[in-house]
């Protein structure tokens, strides 16, 4: 079934979105969306979490167990593909793991159990680059009567950079 939902302004604009609904099969279990850290970055951790719930048919029954199986995946320059793989409800991605130049598909197939019926929902996602920290050494206040003056940032650090703390040049 396709339902079109359709929004109108007091202004007589109207927009629309279709929502295509199929009847499963069986009892899949029922997946939202794939939730996004609010900034995916480089030099940071980054978990990835999926909503899930086994069908319930009937009152007094009791929901079925469920296991998850994400993937997240990049093509490289060099043709080959990258995948990390968890059985976790979550997945979790260590600092300076992800790459900038890469687009990344991430999935998670979850499963009820008992039954073995399964629904998977996948999504994209790219890199965001972190903005450089400047550092100035004595503070962003100088006060000079005569002479020269002389102001050090070398203490700056750019956060997705691989090692724990990268300072500029």
């Amino acid at each position: 079934y396709v339902l079109r939902i359709t929004l109108t302004t007091w202004f007589k604009t109207t927009t629309y979105k279709d929502l295509t609904v199929t009847k499963s099969s069986g009892r899949a279990p029922s997946v939202n969306p794939i939730q996004f850290p609010s900034a995916i970055r480089r030099g940071i951790s980054n978990v990835f979490k999926v909503l899930a719930f086994s069908p319930k048919c009937s009152a007094g029954e009791t929901r079925e167990a469920l296991s998850y199986v994400w993937s997240l995946s990049t093509k490289l320059s060099n043709g080959s593909v990258s995948t990390i793989s968890s059985t976790q409800s979550t997945l979790f991605v260590a600092k300076n793991t992800l790459s900038f130049v890469n687009k990344y598909n991430v999935s998670v197939t979850v499963t009820t159990q008992t039954s073995g019926i399964s629904t998977t929902v996948a999504s994209t996602f790219t890199v965001e680059r972190t903005a450089p920290i400047a550092v100035i050494s004595g503070g962003t206040f100088r006060k000079v009567k005569s002479g020269n003056l002389t102001v050090s940032a070398a203490s700056s650090v750019d956060p997705d950079f691989r090692s724990s703390i990268q300072y500029l040049s």
